[in-house]
């Protein structure tokens, strides 16, 4: 086991979520699909056996990382959110808001999969308006329930 999956795993027994999710992000040894693997099988875990408050705390304590998450893998963000954290998974777009290409990246890879509200989809309207305004016409062809 490398020495970062291990120093992970010693603060995860520890309940020390903050610490345990940076040390994971900082190890050099880690790669992208190691860190969302690692998160996935601590919200595992967790379900397993039943320790609903731990896994609050620790989808609590992960919320502070998702710009981070994102950069890495927007996708793979999005799955893990929705899989684990649904409830939050708007909040934290508003969250991103001091770094709209982030933001925007992450609403395109959620808009066609989940339902968001009318505010979620003005920004994302907005954010291709910003940023992408070539692209605006076909994402109102292809995202019909945009609002306009």
């Amino acid at each position: 086991m490398p020495l970062t999956e291990l120093q992970a795993y010693i603060s995860l027994l520890a309940k020390n979520y903050k610490a345990c999710i940076e040390i994971y992000l900082r190890g050099r040894e880690t790669s992208k699909r190691g860190i969302f693997a690692f998160l996935e099988n601590s919200f595992k875990s967790f379900q397993l056996s039943k320790k609903k408050a731990e896994m609050q705390a620790f989808a609590s304590a992960l919320s502070d990382y998702v710009p981070v998450l994102i950069h890495l893998d927007a996708k793979m963000s999005r799955n893990l959110i929705q899989t684990y954290m649904p409830e939050q998974q708007e909040q934290l777009i508003f969250a991103l808001g001091a770094d709209k290409r982030l933001q925007l990246d992450y609403l395109k890879s959620i808009i066609h999969e989940s339902y968001l509200s009318e505010r979620a989809m003005l920004l994302y309207v907005e954010l291709k308006c910003q940023l992408e305004a070539e692209t605006l016409a076909e994402a109102f062809r292809t995202y019909q329930h945009l609002p306009i």
